[in-house]
Parts: structure tokens; C-alpha cells; sequence
């Protein structure tokens, strides 16, 4: 398992997990935490959870939430190309 930790600032950071298989990704993980209040809050998710790669918006109301698929190929470009998005907003 390969894991990584990006600092954005002071109180944001993302979590980035994946495992390879070959060239294969068999596990994917990318979180974003932001620290609010003294307390850690996942702010945005991607994972393979639930047998599919998707985006969970935590930052919504529950009763909102949807597990939005992502129809790429779980690759590790798709791991970064994740990460620079959630940089970009």
C-alpha cells in the first residue's frame, strides 16, 4: 500500500492511499480533511468502496449525499489527476 499525505495549508490536507497489483489499482483512496473547530472533518471523498470507484461529497447534507460514480479506470493517474482537482477548488 502506498500512502501519501499533502499539506494544502495549515488546517486542510489530503489523505492519498492505493495499492497496485501489477499495473492494475486494487484499492484507491483519496480524502480531504480540513480541521475545523480543533476537530478533523472528511470534507470530500473518492474511493472503490461498495465495489466502484466514486465521489462521496461529505460537505452535504446526509439525506443529499449520493455516491457519484467516476467511470475512469482506476489507474494512478486518475489518483493525482483527483488530487489537482481538489487543489483547484
Amino acid at each position: 500500500m502506498e500512502e501519501y499525505r499533502k499539506e494544502l495549508s495549515d488546517d486542510n490536507y489530503i489523505l492519498i492511499k492505493y495499492e497496485r497489483n501489477g499495473g492494475e489499482i486494487e484499492y484507491m483512496l483519496v480524502v480531504y480533511y480540513s480541521i475545523i473547530n480543533e476537530k478533523q472533518h472528511q470534507i470530500f471523498r473518492v474511493d472503490m468502496g461498495h465495489g466502484f470507484l466514486h465521489k462521496d461529497k461529505l460537505y452535504e447534507q446526509k439525506k443529499k449525499r449520493v455516491k457519484e460514480p467516476i467511470f475512469e479506470k482506476p489507474a494512478v493517474e486518475t489518483v493525482w489527476s483527483i488530487v489537482k482537482e481538489i487543489q483547484e477548488n
